[in-house]
């Protein structure tokens, strides 16, 4: 069996520090930007995107901010470039330093819903150093720049600490692997110096370090039994921060929600059972007296809750959020009680007498509604985590003996493993097969309900499910950098990001809080009002029942579900795409999505296979057949484009590449070289002026859709191959899909005609609707004119990254066909898993589904508000909602909100009708 220790498999691809979503992202690669626009690279990331895009990723290069038909609010985009006034103000500091900008990640615990996160971003931005803020609510996070010249993270965090009322943890993202280990004295180690591969060592507590190390340089056994010259032991696995965050949170409030409903119940006993002795003055002053105890405690115990972060909110941001209104109602329920419990005390009582279970059963119930209302989404939100598909241990196989077998942590794999896979369990990391035969079921991954074959040098995903074989797999990925650490950072990273309609809910959300202030005065008013004149009751009854009115109306109103409308169907429309193999890089495709009305395909790699074979050839009689391919070969071998990889590999066996120098590619052409003085061109017929010659019509004749690769040796035709590539067993399937919904399909290429004409012939395309000889420029025209002259188009744009870099940013929507673990290097708005076309389907499918519950979630909101307001101001006479049971409001208004978001588990999107 080949598992031995003699095998290690090479480094995978760096990963950038920064997520491609982030803004960090984009400084990092300004050197390549200003290179790729020049059209030099052909690469995915290769060109700028056009201002007028609607939908702007994070991701794309030369963004800049300045997308003036953006449909991005104005609020985002100033938070999206660094302020040039603030850079200014810090990069001149001379004893300060150049200005450092770093991307901060923290963790924040206690939003309740998106004004919340509004609040915080408010916060942020207004401290000086801090740009590109960011705030993802359903993910409990925060992301932005910071100039650490000008404030460091703990400035931050103690301010935010003063000015919010959230709990805030810094989540360190760094480049390489990062392992925490125990240690009896972390101060000391870290004083030690640093053995070869080991980049930093920064203590988390009393008893555990995180190491940050090179694991191209050192694996993670070998760091631990022999780097500081003793044996560390590791540290318990530590979850998902902002989940295991979220989970320690939610503990925390049902303990406190379970205390004070333990309060709660005596004062509900007392005031409504018949005790005895309850109605005589001595007994009425006993009982109440118990109950203005436990009320005291209650009112007090839940005040950390509301108090603070109600009067942060009113003080440092001038806004009244939720918490205003909670604070506001229990306070006036509680003081009112004792000023009714002071009265009878002094043998006065006033006619409706205390009423101190209005304020405890409020905060209680208030509690238990926001503790179900977390829990909920909580649980929403991990029931489409992709962190969930990773497995804590792994069986690793030791050298050549396969019988050997060792159970470790994931966390302790190093390049080159050999792991074993049991039937029917889960694969750890991203590898290939080395022994074994089986087969495996990815559609946790993919989305695809087929099981796939593995046999020898094939690759396996991490979080995929093995069949009934055994399999032996070489490690390509560790854990931290594998498909499922890549989905799960996109889907994160777009879960920052906000979809258009969501400011709409912000603003309404801002208001909502103030005008129902505004309100509650008006119905104390009319109430008051109604009492005396109509009623014909005393003064103070009337203000008693109109105070009432006031406190119901004050705490049923609920500005949670119109705040969560949008983002619940957000995180978890990115989750279930994620899980069908589609990753939502933006969430504004949610809203794009279901109205695209032109689907434009790139052909060769999208909607054919990509890996193109040669099924003919012809060479010139005066010519040395060797010669000429070891030329070819030598000027074809680096290329990274499909035509010219083919005929690499055609060669491969058959030539021995010689050394070609000043090779340059010719965009939508094909490529030159000088090869010992003389010129050798390789590429089209028109670009070669061979359309006429006799033997390339032949070859084109004989096989109609063929792609001709000539080669000309100082200007002569000394050879040429047809290339044939066929179609994706998925591609008409999708086109008639996409045909009978009524959207258009076109198809580009920089092919020669007969081939773009071929498929277009199979697909069902209009020829009018296909262009060959596309170069990168004339696919940015075409999917202009698409648009419209004034954008009113929805245009979805698909390719495989290959020339269709400007035109994938041109586009309303972008949509890369990526190849599993390459995910992360894409700049489009949406990208596919697996080379899959169904992958439209299913952005176009979740888009409606997504669209359908936002607006279901925005009518539930408005019903639910106007019912439940019109109930309790009294509009309804002989219908009311008692006081103590108004906070039952927001547990009916949040809930349905969020089953309507999570329903989107259980449909399947794309794939039900072929």
């Amino acid at each position: 069996m080949a598992c031995g220790g003699g095998c290690c498999a090479a480094a995978p691809s760096p990963i950038s520090s920064s997520p491609p979503n982030s803004p960090l992202a984009v400084e990092e690669n300004i050197s390549a930007i200003i290179t790729d626009c020049d059209g030099a690279d052909d690469s995915e990331d290769s060109c700028c995107k056009p201002k007028h895009s609607r939908i702007s990723p994070h991701t794309s290069c030369c963004d800049g901010g300045h997308d003036s038909h953006s449909n991005r609010s104005s609020h985002d985009a100033k938070h999206t470039a660094v302020s040039i006034h603030e850079l200014s103000d810090t990069s001149s500091d001379l004893e300060r330093g150049e200005a450092k900008h770093e991307r901060i990640t923290l963790s924040v615990q206690g939003m309740t819903c998106t004004g919340c996160g509004a609040s915080l971003e408010k916060a942020l931005v207004q401290m000086r150093g801090v740009s590109n803020v960011r705030v993802g609510f359903n993910i409990s996070r925060a992301e932005f720049l910071l100039n650490t010249h000008v404030l460091s993270v703990e400035d931050v965090i103690r301010r935010l600490g003063r000015t919010t009322k959230f709990h805030y943890r810094q989540i360190r993202e760094d480049d390489g692997q990062t392992i925490e280990v125990t240690v009896q004295d972390p101060a000391e180690l870290c004083l030690r110096e640093m053995p070869p591969g080991v980049l930093d060592v920064i203590p988390v507590d009393k008893t555990t370090i995180r190491i940050h190390y090179d694991a191209t340089v050192i694996g993670a056994r070998r760091l631990l039994n022999e780097a500081f010259g003793e044996q560390l032991c590791l540290a318990p696995l530590r979850g998902d921060s902002s989940t295991t965050d979220q989970r320690k949170k939610l503990k925390v409030d049902a303990l406190v929600s379970i205390l004070i409903a333990i309060l709660t119940v005596p004062v509900l006993v007392i005031t409504w059972a018949p005790l005895p002795g309850k109605k005589t003055p001595a007994g009425e002053i006993k009982y109440d007296t118990a109950c203005l105890v436990l009320a005291s405690i209650v009112q007090v115990g839940t005040a950390w809750k509301f108090y603070p972060s109600a009067f942060k909110d009113l003080v440092f941001r001038g806004v009244t959020e939720v918490d205003m209104l909670v604070a506001l109602s229990t306070t006036t329920a509680y003081v009112f009680s004792v000023v009714a419990f002071g009265y009878m005390a002094a043998g006065r009582p006033l006619p409706t007498g205390q009423f101190f279970e209005t304020s405890t059963l409020l905060a209680t119930i208030v509690l238990i509604s926001r503790l179900i209302s977390d829990f909920a989404r909580q649980k929403a939100v991990e029931s489409v985590s992709v962190r969930s598909l990773q497995p804590c241990q792994a069986l690793l196989v030791h050298g050549d003996d396969s019988l050997s077998v060792t159970k470790i942590d994931t966390r302790l794999l190093e390049y080159g493993d050999c792991f074993r896979i049991e039937p029917h369990s889960r694969i750890v990391t991203d590898g290939f097969v080395v022994y074994g035969n089986s087969e495996v079921d990815e559609s946790m991954i993919t989305g695809e309900a087929k099981l796939v074959p593995k046999q020898l040098k094939s690759a396996l995903i991490a979080g995929s499910i093995n069949g009934s074989g055994f399999l032996d797999a070489r490690v390509t990925r560790l854990p931290t950098e594998n498909t499922i650490s890549t989905i799960a950072r996109l889907v994160d990273e777009a879960s920052l990001s906000k979809a258009p309609i969501q400011d709409i809910a912000d603003r309404v959300a801002g208001y909502f809080v103030p005008c129902m202030i505004a309100l509650t005065v008006v119905v104390f008013a009319i109430q008051l009002l109604v009492g005396i004149y109509v009623r014909h009751s005393s003064k103070s009854k009337s203000a008693i029942d109109a105070l009432s009115y006031a406190i119901t109306t004050l705490i049923v109103s609920c500005p949670c579900a119109i705040a969560l409308a949008v983002p619940m169907v957000v995180v978890v429309a990115g989750g279930v795409a994620a899980k069908h193999g589609v990753i939502l890089k933006d969430p504004q495709v949610l809203e794009f999505g279901a109205k695209t009305s032109h689907v434009i395909f790139d052909k060769t790699g999208t909607l054919t296979l990509d890996v193109m074979t040669v099924v003919e050839e012809y060479y010139a009689e005066d010519v040395d057949r060797n010669t000429v391919n070891s030329m070819v070969h030598g000027l074809t071998a680096n290329i990274n484009h499909p035509v010219s990889q083919a005929i690499a590999r055609h060669l491969k066996d058959r030539s021995v590449p010689v050394q070609i120098k000043d090779v340059k590619t010719i965009v939508a052409r094909g490529v030159e070289g000088n090869c010992n003085g003389q010129l050798i061109q390789g590429g089209n017929a028109d670009w070669l002026e061979l359309t006429d010659d006799p033997n390339i019509k032949a070859l084109t004749t004989s096989g109609y859709g063929r792609t001709i690769f000539c080669i000309k040796v100082n200007n002569s035709l000394a050879a040429a191959f047809a290339l044939d590539n066929p179609l994706r067993d998925e591609a008409k399937f999708v086109v008639h899909t996409l045909r009978q919904r009524g959207i258009r399909v076109s198809l580009l290429s920089g092919d020669d005609r007969n081939a773009v004409h071929s498929i277009a012939k199979q697909l069902g395309i209009d020829p009018q609707n296909t262009r060959h000889r596309s170069t990168p420029s004339s696919k940015q025209q075409y999917v202009l004119s698409a648009l419209g002259p004034t954008q009113e188009n929805t245009v979805l744009f698909i390719g495989d990254g290959t020339n269709d870099a400007i035109a994938l940013k041109q586009a309303t929507i972008g949509v890369h066909m990526s190849h599993g673990t390459d995910v992360a290097k894409s700049a489009a708005n949406v990208v596919f898993i697996r080379p899959d076309l169904r992958g439209i389907l299913v952005v176009l499918d979740i888009s409606k589904a997504a669209r359908r519950r936002i607006m279901f979630n925005f009518g539930w909101s408005f019903v639910y508000n106007l019912f439940a307001l019109t109930l309790a101001a009294g509009a309804w006479v002989k219908v009311r909602i008692p006081p103590a049971y108004a906070a039952l409001g927001e547990l009916v208004s949040v809930l349905p909100v969020i089953g309507a978001a999570v329903l989107l588990r259980w449909q399947r999107f794309g794939r039900w009708r072929e």
